[in-house]
């Protein structure tokens, strides 16, 4: 229970983070980069190890079918996969904002082509892309206008779609196999 509460404490901090990085004139900043990095890991792990341990999913999938529609409850553990999410597109501007050849950005003339939105757009899509084992690809289908150019990005991107795409599968798996026990009970 405390490290729920520990991670939505996090979480908040994040979303006051991104608020306060939210300017007209977006720097690169390194103490920003470093706290993103080190909150990236943390959630990295904690997303893996909350999909590789069967008995924390079985419990929120079985407290889902119980209390399906007679509650309203926040599902923790999608806490530090989302937040894996956001911090990969903040990671990636504060890249963007040190170097701009680690991107091509697709459209010029979009003003907001390197705030917050387009890089949670950037993450999101390869969430998709890792998730749906890119289905996108496949039909040529681009949600962000952002792309990566240089080998160190192209390495950062795919460590979080290996990733997203272990957890992605690990969770169906756990959901299956925890729905089925549930329903021969």
């Amino acid at each position: 229970m405390w490290r729920t509460i520990v991670e939505l404490i996090i979480s908040i901090f994040l979303v006051l983070v991104l608020g306060m990085t939210c300017s007209i004139n977006a720097s690169p900043s390194v103490l920003w980069l470093t706290t993103y990095i080190v909150l990236f890991i943390y959630y990295a792990y904690r997303s893996y190890k909350i999909f590789n341990n069967n008995k924390e999913i079985k419990q929120e999938i079985e407290s889902d079918i119980v209390y399906r529609d007679s509650k309203f409850d926040i599902n923790t553990v999608f806490i530090p996969p989302l937040a894996y999410v956001v911090l990969f597109g903040l990671i990636c501007q504060q890249f963007y904002l040190f170097d701009n050849t680690f991107f091509v950005v697709g459209s010029k003339e979009i003003s907001f082509t390197y705030k917050e939105f387009s890089w949670l757009v950037f993450a999101f899509d390869n969430l998709v892309r890792a998730a749906f084992f890119d289905f996108l690809e496949t039909f040529n289908i681009h949600i962000s206008n952002i792309s990566s150019s240089n080998i160190f990005i192209l390495c950062f991107v795919f460590f979080f779609k290996s990733l997203a795409s272990v957890c992605f599968v690990l969770y169906i798996y756990r959901t299956f196999f925890t729905t089925m026990q549930y329903l021969k009970k």
